[in-house]
């Protein structure tokens, strides 16, 4: 999978978004678990294909996009719409590849569906923690959504769970707290951070880019 991967690169900037199944089939062979998320979000919990060895995923099919590339993308997005509002182009009739349609018509009353929902753990996933989101299938229809329940994970990707959960945890502990030192430890905890000393002037340009929205670090620093 890893010489398809990288023939499959193109290099444009919608491209970039496309799959090419390098690292989840990577990780299939060496677990017998298939991941069901695309390489760009799956790569996100396995630092090892983000590296300066594997060319920041590209030996994998990845291609890791900057805030530049990002800048770009809306840019040509914010002109499409002007295009459509200002009727040089016509608006696409077809439907979106998001599941959300379906799901909104079913809970209306229309055709009942099975399809990818996060909702509180109650029991579909027995050996990750009750009431943590997990991402399942379900039925959904006019009385509600209606969980699949799996059955427990594998000892891999259980692994792998729960130790993002508890990263979540403690950042969500940190976070009603306002602990700066309880944040860091969370942030520490990410495997993707790689570097400890890093850790600590990056949480510090964090707060201060999300200082509004997170007022309560700032307020516990000054009357420490």
């Amino acid at each position: 999978p890893l010489f398809f991967a990288k023939d499959m690169l193109l290099g444009t900037s919608w491209t970039s978004f496309h799959d090419r199944h390098g690292v989840k089939f990577t990780i299939f062979q060496g677990t017998a678990c298939l991941p069901g998320a695309g390489d760009r979000h799956v790569a996100e919990f396995f630092p090892h294909f983000l590296r300066p060895e594997t060319n920041w995923g590209l030996d994998y099919g990845v291609e890791a996009t900057t805030v530049a590339h990002r800048s770009e993308m809306y840019a040509l997005q914010a002109e499409q719409v002007q295009a459509w509002l200002g009727g040089e182009d016509k608006v696409p009739l077809r439907p979106s590849p998001e599941q959300v349609g379906p799901l909104v018509a079913a809970l209306a009353g229309g055709r009942p569906e099975r399809v990818i929902v996060n909702i509180p753990n109650r029991g579909q996933v027995p050996n990750l923690p009750q009431g943590a989101v997990v991402e399942c299938f379900a039925r959904v229809d006019q009385s509600g959504v209606h969980p699949e329940f799996p059955g427990p994970l594998p000892p891999f990707p259980a692994a792998v769970c729960n130790w993002h959960l508890s990263i979540m945890e403690l950042t969500l502990e940190a976070a009603i707290r306002g602990d700066r030192g309880l944040a860091l430890e969370a942030l520490r905890m990410e495997p993707t951070v790689r570097d400890w000393e890093a850790a600590d002037p990056m949480l510090n340009e964090l707060l201060e880019a999300n200082a509004a929205w997170l007022p309560q670090f700032a307020q516990r620093a000054d009357s420490a």
